[in-house]
């Protein structure tokens, strides 16, 4: 029964394979504020890398690609959460130092959630108008 097993392990069998969906949870989870919920997370993402990476040192090369797609998922998903976290950032500098009010930020902070990455362009395009206007270059 080993031998049948590790055989399986060896052609791939063994190998369980995430749909991108689930690999972008599971990465996204090791992001999460929650402690328990991130070390868990990061634990079994770890695991299922040296899994893939012992597997690609013994000539399974289906076992490379998909190493190579975590990879790939990983770094799409890291600057998913910069980008949000420095969205968010932004809102809180904003509230803080630019006087905006409880309603704005409420509203400022639904936008930077729901689409961080065009609400930190609309920022900066409203910080260079502001420089602009200041300068006279309008």
């Amino acid at each position: 029964m080993l031998v049948l097993g590790l055989i399986g392990v060896l052609i791939g069998c063994g190998m369980k394979t995430y749909s991108p969906e689930e690999k972008r949870e599971l990465i996204l989870k090791s992001y999460s504020e929650d402690k328990v919920t991130r070390k868990k997370a990061s634990d079994k993402y770890y695991e299922i890398l040296k899994e893939l990476s012992l597997l690609e040192s013994k000539g399974n090369k289906k076992a490379g690609d998909e190493y190579i797609a975590w990879k790939s998922v990983l770094k799409k998903v890291s600057k998913e959460v910069k980008t949000r976290r420095e969205a968010i950032s932004r809102v809180n500098f904003r509230r803080k130092y630019n006087d905006i009010n409880d309603e704005e930020y409420k509203k400022e902070l639904i936008e930077a959630k729901k689409d961080p990455g065009a609400y930190l362009e609309r920022i900066e395009k409203e910080k260079l108008r502001i420089w602009k206007s200041k300068m006279g270059l309008d």
